[in-house]
């Protein structure tokens, strides 16, 4: 009786511990393309924002296809979080009384990404910590 249970804990440990070695692979790797992601949504966003006005249309149309493609790959890997902040950011672009709302708009949502792709809660940005922002925007 004692053998049979030993050889249910060889099997089973091994077994348990490829499990989660596969599940937190897998969270890290959703986790390096989420922040892919993020990384290069970030300019085609900030363009629109701050750079769209002083363009001619045809920039302007291939500048839109840029950030519509932006907006959906941030609303497929991002978490409800960052979603709504960023639904909130962009329904400003265009409807936004100053660049102050819109920048205390895209504060949130950089702060709401930030702890979005970090290993743990603590140590993030609040929205109030981003104070600055400088961006080579092209």
């Amino acid at each position: 009786k004692g053998g049979a249970n030993m050889d249910i804990l060889i099997i089973i440990i091994p077994f348990i511990t490829a499990t989660i070695g596969f599940v937190v692979g897998r969270v890290n790797t959703f986790r390096a393309e989420k922040q892919k992601v993020y990384s290069e949504s970030i300019q085609p966003i900030l363009a629109t924002i701050f750079k769209s006005q002083y363009l001619n249309i045809k920039e302007r149309e291939l500048l839109n296809k840029e950030f519509n493609k932006a907006n959906l790959k941030l609303l497929l890997y991002s978490n409800n979080k960052v979603a709504k902040a960023l639904q909130q950011t962009t329904r400003l672009i265009k409807h936004a009384k100053s660049e102050d709302e819109i920048i205390s708009k895209l504060k949130i949502t950089l702060a709401e990404m930030r702890r979005d792709i970090q290993l743990t809660p603590c140590g993030g940005l609040k929205d109030s910590e981003f104070t600055h922002f400088y961006f080579d925007i092209k």
